[in-house]
């Protein structure tokens, strides 16, 4: 990440370091998906996220879904924003997927530079009850995202409803579990919400 040079890159997950996402962090090192997270990630979102980069961020939305908080490590009390309605520099010519609540409402469509997409409610949080659920999602996206010759935002916001609604079917067929309702609140999250603006 972060050659600036304009070529099809495999997706790299960029997680906060704080403790409530350590299963996240676990997950993806298992399944040798390239990974960033705490002192790796720098302060500076613009020199990661450049040109022809591709990374799905994981991270902590505000309500208003204007802002991406990034913890460095796992005992900062407050993790620090890192993208944000607003910034000075931001992405360019990346893409970037925003597993975080809430930022598909104002956070995604600023990114305008890049192509970002994001989800509109909360996300379930990966844990070992939910894994299943959440390890199927982080793989289909990084296919999407590795696959996609020519990435635009129509075609990935589609691809994660698709995927979403894929998960939530699978999950119903196994009965009324932990999986099953993060599986229903990940498909409801890729709905935009009344009563706020957002990106089509």
């Amino acid at each position: 990440m972060g050659s600036g040079s304009a070529r099809q890159a495999a997706p790299t997950f960029i997680v906060c370091a704080k403790a409530d996402s350590a299963h996240a962090r676990r997950l993806i090192r298992r399944e040798g998906w390239p990974l960033l997270s705490g002192a790796t990630v720098g302060p500076h979102a613009a020199k990661l996220l450049c040109v022809g980069e591709r990374g799905i961020v994981v991270g902590h939305g505000s309500v208003d879904g204007s802002t991406l908080f990034l913890a460095r490590g796992p005992r900062r009390v407050a993790a620090r924003r890192w993208l944000w309605v607003g910034m000075k520099t931001p992405p360019l010519g990346a893409t970037i997927y925003l597993y975080s609540c809430y930022c598909g409402n104002s956070l995604a469509p600023a990114l305008s530079g890049s192509i970002a997409v994001g989800h509109y409610d909360v996300v379930p949080i990966p844990t070992p009850d939910t894994e299943r659920t959440v390890q199927s999602f982080f793989a289909g996206i990084r296919t999407l995202l590795a696959t996609m010759d020519a990435p635009n935002r129509p075609k990935l916001v589609a691809g994660a409803r698709q995927l979403a609604a894929a998960i939530a079917q699978a999950e119903l067929l196994q009965g009324p579990t932990l999986n099953f309702l993060a599986a229903v609140a990940l498909e409801r999250s890729l709905t935009p919400r009344k009563g706020l603006r957002s990106a089509p």
